[in-house]
C-alpha cells in the first residue's frame, strides 16, 4: 500500500499487509485497519493498524478455537 498527499503530490510512505480481505479507514481519516479473516481454516487471522507514513501501530494475531 502506498500513501500519498494528493494536494502536494508527495508519497508519504508505503507498507504491506499480505492476504488482507478487509481494509477500512478509521473515522479520523488517519488510521487504516487491515484484516485477514480465514474463518474456515481458523488460523492466520490478524488485524493491523497503520498510519499514513506506513508505520504499523498494532498487529494482533488470533486463533479461533473449536
Amino acid at each position: 500500500m502506498d500513501f500519498w498527499d494528493l494536494n502536494g503530490r508527495i508519497e508519504l510512505g508505503s507498507t504491506k499487509s499480505y492476504c488482507s480481505v478487509s481494509i477500512e479507514w478509521g473515522n479520523d481519516g488517519y488510521h487504516l485497519l487491515t484484516a485477514v479473516l480465514f474463518e474456515r481454516v481458523r488460523v492466520d487471522n490478524e488485524l493491523k493498524v497503520f498510519i499514513p507514513n506506513g508505520k504499523q501501530l498494532i498487529h494482533e494475531k488470533y486463533h479461533v478455537k473449536g
